[in-house]
């Protein structure tokens, strides 16, 4: 069985992907931030984001998660996450106050850890990995 989703591109595809997205936003309109959050980064799970002003109030912005490995220490470590949300700000797009409303999705797929597993010797195996997806929605309050 193959599938196709974005854990399985290659990192190149990746980085075109978001250099194209980027470069379409940017051409929309010329409000546009970008965000990276260069903790997670430092662990090679980036989080990258990128809002779009869409109107006078409202924009548009979009959160992706990702890990680019497939084990940590041989234990599996996927995880992919991506989190559209669009947003109502009262005064001006992209400054002060906002009202937003997002859904998500994710999928994952992890070594269940034996606490305290810096004591002792814990060896993954088949039966330590949890897998699944998620769904994630909401009203977000904001101020920027």
């Amino acid at each position: 069985m193959q599938t196709t989703n974005l854990m399985n591109l290659s990192f190149v595809k990746k980085k075109y992907l978001l250099s194209l997205l980027l470069l379409i936003s940017v051409y929309l309109n010329a409000q546009t931030e970008l965000k990276f959050n260069t903790v997670t980064a430092l662990i090679l799970v980036p989080n990258i984001g990128i809002e779009v002003g869409l109107s006078n109030h409202i924009s548009f912005q979009l959160d992706a998660t990702a890990s680019f490995w497939d084990s940590f220490d041989g234990a599996p470590l996927q995880i992919t996450q991506i989190f559209p949300e669009f947003r109502y700000y009262p005064k001006t797009t992209m400054k002060g106050f906002y009202i937003g409303a997002h859904a998500g999705y994710g999928r994952f797929t992890l070594s269940k850890s034996r606490f305290p597993q810096f004591i002792q010797q814990a060896h993954y195996t088949k039966e330590n990995q949890m897998s699944g997806r998620n769904t994630d929605y909401g009203i977000t309050l904001g101020y920027k």
